[in-house]
């Protein structure tokens, strides 16, 4: 008895029991209002349900927003397809639409991403798993959004009634500790210039970016819970900021300003009331030289205010949230790409469980097209499938043709359902368990009098378990995803991003906002690194060179703008830029042009001379991300 204990997680075994009694119910209340496929009422329980409480609501109304939206178009293609030229208008409909939402799936964060993602593959349902009858898809698909909102209603009954209230977060602690331990990185270099552990930026770094990670995660569910991560992004942005500065602070010895830091880095880690430390941080930055105060006020402006406003002096910095256009378009391009070969082969071959093939086809290259390893995880979730096709053949051959109406066929299926909680509370099979799940119900439509034979059950039961497979493949020779590629991708957008505001004038006023994405992009970059187990220490000293050469751009353009510059110091000036413009295929005449830049003095010249030394220093690593995907 003790060891069956120990071979399940507690929590998960509750949730996943409470999950697959919700689903049970669902699957009994949708035959009961004579829904034709209330079987789907149990699949949406599952996929509705949260082991989270606060989520619960936000999901489940994507998750309804995304049937519908789905269902429309699966209706529209379906009508379109029966007038003009049948199966193959189904298959270039269905593959265009799921690629379209595959991309914006990527693209889109939190929930909103998976009603993104359902809305694909909800339309890939209803447009053909009837395909044999046009006439009826209209009705398929009120079926199909009927039995969805039951399982809604159903998910959200159980959910908030059983699922025990959230744990604290764990973010805003972390979040305390690493403006403290930067601002004790600030007063040690203030102390003794030079002195500071080169390696705790990087470490910072990579923390901050593994807590950007779970900001979204953590923000969803209401409205207060999202404005809570908008807040806690902003304080990240705001130690990213910092982090610069600590690069290259430029501002000399101040023991006195150090030691006025050191307190404040006791009240974070302390949990002293914001507005403690708020105002400590105001006073510090009022005795501070211009760039780090600019860093004192943006780290006081991020903390909770109650409602109040920030002054204009400390405004905190713009979110301007990196997007992976490379990956959603990729993304989208495979699965289009998938749906057209399954396609092709279902109409030529007329095989009946092609339209199953092609649903577990999207469902797999849309739905894990947002994960860092598809490749990790789809044979896993083969497996999950192939129980659930077993069970529910051995339901259908060895249960059903022994009962003698609906209604037993409805309740034969309760155990199945219920062995599917039983192994969501095994840790090694919560992978296994969904799939299993979803696929026990999809098999199962409770009809009487039964229909079929063994033969085509077993073609089913393979062509469901084969569609992780089919998509495994599709990751594999299709823009195979990996950790290298999206940090590559990565650093060429931030490339990018400063050869154009170094090439067209006018980037001076997008200067919050331009800081604001890199500031981003670099915690993404210092992600990827981190996944790829190496690289991530390159990653930030590039990306934080990047970050000065493009400060150096909005001096060079200010400095152009001054009427009383000469002629000969605006064209070193324009030279510094126009070499910054490629400075992805050339680094090294970047650094000099900016480098000659400075000797020309003035107040600049420190900023243009570091960020020389910066693309110097990083110049294989800035090369690397114009020529290609590492």
């Amino acid at each position: 008895m003790i060891a069956v204990r120990r071979a399940f997680d507690p929590g998960r075994l509750a949730y996943g029991l409470r999950t697959a009694a919700g689903a049970a119910g669902a699957l009994v209340l949708a035959w009961l209002l004579g829904l034709e496929h209330p079987q789907w009422a149990g699949m949406t329980v599952w996929a509705a349900s949260q082991p989270v409480r606060s989520h619960l609501i936000e999901k489940s109304a994507f998750r309804g927003l995304g049937t519908v939206v789905g269902a429309l178009f699966g209706v529209l293609l379906a009508a379109l397809a029966a007038r003009t030229g049948g199966p193959p208008v189904l298959v270039v409909g269905v593959a265009a639409w799921l690629g379209l939402c595959a991309g914006a799936g990527n693209l889109l964060r939190g929930f909103a991403s998976y009603g993104a993602l359902l809305a694909g593959y909800s339309a890939v349902m209803v447009a053909l798993l009837d395909s044999g009858h046009p006439e009826s898809v209209g009705a398929l698909a009120i079926d199909r959004t009927a039995t969805v909102l039951v399982g809604v209603v159903v998910a959200l009954v159980v959910g908030l009634a059983l699922t025990p209230p959230d744990a604290e977060a764990e973010i805003p602690p972390r979040l305390r500790l690493a403006s403290a331990r930067i601002l004790r990185q600030i007063a040690t270099e203030l102390r003794q210039p030079g002195s500071g552990a080169a390696a705790e930026p990087v470490r910072i770094l990579s923390d901050l970016a593994r807590l950007d990670d779970e900001i979204d995660a953590d923000g969803l569910g209401s409205l207060a819970a999202r404005r809570e991560a908008t807040n806690r992004r902003q304080t990240v942005m705001a130690q990213v900021a910092a982090i610069l500065w600590l690069q290259a602070p430029g501002t000399g010895r101040d023991p006195e300003l150090a030691a006025s830091l050191e307190p404040i880095a006791a009240d974070f880690e302390a949990h002293a009331p914001a507005a403690l430390r708020r105002d400590a941080l105001a006073r510090a930055a009022r005795r501070s030289p211009p760039g780090l105060r600019r860093v004192l006020a943006e780290l006081g402006a991020a903390l909770p205010r109650g409602g109040a406003r920030p002054g204009p002096e400390a405004t905190p910095e713009p979110l301007a949230l990196h997007r992976d256009w490379a990956a959603a378009r990729e993304a989208g391009v495979r699965a289009a790409v998938t749906m057209l070969l399954i396609g092709a082969v279902w109409v030529a071959s007329g095989w009946s469980a092609g339209p199953l093939m092609m649903l577990g086809a999207a469902i797999m290259t849309s739905v894990f097209s947002t994960f860092d390893d598809p490749f990790a995880i789809l044979p896993r979730v083969a497996m999950g499938q192939a129980m659930g096709a077993a069970a529910a053949i051995a339901c259908r051959w060895l249960v059903w043709p022994h009962l003698g109406g609906e209604a037993e066929l409805v309740l034969a299926i309760l155990p199945f359902v219920l062995l599917g909680g039983f192994l969501t509370g095994l840790p090694r099979m919560q992978v296994q368990s969904f799939d299993y799940n979803m696929v026990v119900l999809l098999l199962l439509q409770p009809a009487w009098p039964l229909t079929g034979t063994v033969g085509h059950s077993l073609a089913v039961g393979v062509a469901v378990a084969a569609a992780p497979l089919v998509a495994w493949v599709a990751f594999r020779l299709i823009h195979p995803p990996s950790a290298g590629r999206r940090r590559a991708a990565l650093l060429r957008a931030m490339v990018a991003d400063v050869e154009a505001m170094a090439a067209h004038p006018g980037a001076g006023r997008r200067q919050r906002l331009w800081q604001a994405r890199l500031h981003h992009r670099l915690l993404r970059l210092v992600r990827w690194s981190d996944r790829l187990g190496s690289g991530a220490p390159e990653a930030a000293a590039g990306g934080l060179a990047l970050l000065r050469l493009g400060r150096a751009v909005l001096r060079l353009e200010a400095a152009l703008a001054d009427p009383a510059a000469s002629d000969p110091v605006r064209r070193r000036l324009r030279l510094a830029l126009r070499r910054t413009a490629s400075v992805g295929s050339d680094p090294q005449r970047a650094a000099d042009a900016l480098a000659a830049a400075a000797r020309l003095g003035g107040r600049d010249a420190p900023v243009l001379q570091a960020a020389a030394e910066a693309v110097r220093a990083n110049a294989a690593f800035l090369a690397s991300g114009r020529a290609g995907s590492g």
